[in-house]
């Protein structure tokens, strides 16, 4: 189903935390865990709001730190 209507979704970031479950960081390497919160606001109609966290890992290259991957989890919706 198609529809004209547009929505306007809003990000604030609540945290940012190199977490436990995943390895340590090293000089070249480290995985950080995000968790945001947004609001959906459709043309019409109450916002939606939400928790979502992600997870990131960055490492060193000759260029300064990479995100080389990303992976969000959507079981805290």
């Amino acid at each position: 189903m198609l529809r004209d209507e547009k929505s306007v979704i809003t990000t604030e970031i609540t945290t940012v935390e190199v977490p436990t479950s995943l390895p340590g960081p090293t000089p070249s390497s480290v995985h950080v865990k995000v968790v945001y919160r947004t609001a959906t606001t459709p043309k019409s109609g109450e916002p939606r709001l939400g928790t979502e966290e992600l997870f990131l890992r960055l490492d060193l290259t000759d260029a300064g730190w990479r995100v080389i991957a990303v992976t969000v989890d959507r079981e805290r919706r």
